[in-house]
């Protein structure tokens, strides 16, 4: 994630920008899966957290990711050519200027093989 500012002068501060920063970031992603004779069972989460930069915390006027967190769980099972699919998902999402969001899913579907 990389802020380029081409330089100039904060409307918000009437500062100089600081010129070209990149902005740090850290994650993690792990999934893991159970199959027994056809019936799967998969758990799963991953993170993303950003670091704010000088500049992006000197101005007020837009406010910058700060965490992206998800988890999910999926069972599937196999009958035949048929495979049969239900799926939950929790993402929330912060931001530095204090906004949150949080998105639950459920899903269920079929796929046939022939």
């Amino acid at each position: 994630l990389a802020h380029d500012l081409p330089g100039g002068t904060n409307p918000n501060t009437g500062m100089p920008f600081l010129g070209d920063e990149l902005r740090s970031f850290r994650g993690l992603f792990a999934n893991a899966v159970y199959d027994y004779y056809g019936t799967a069972l998969a758990v799963g989460g991953g993170s993303a957290s950003v670091q704010e930069t000088v500049s992006d915390a000197l101005t007020a006027s837009t406010s910058l990711l700060r965490q992206n967190i998800e988890y999910h769980l999926v069972l599937t099972r196999r009958i035949y050519a048929v495979t049969l699919s239900a799926e939950f998902m929790h993402w929330k999402s912060e931001w530095y200027r204090g906004e949150s969001q949080t998105v639950n899913f459920i899903g269920a579907g079929s796929t046939f093989v022939w």
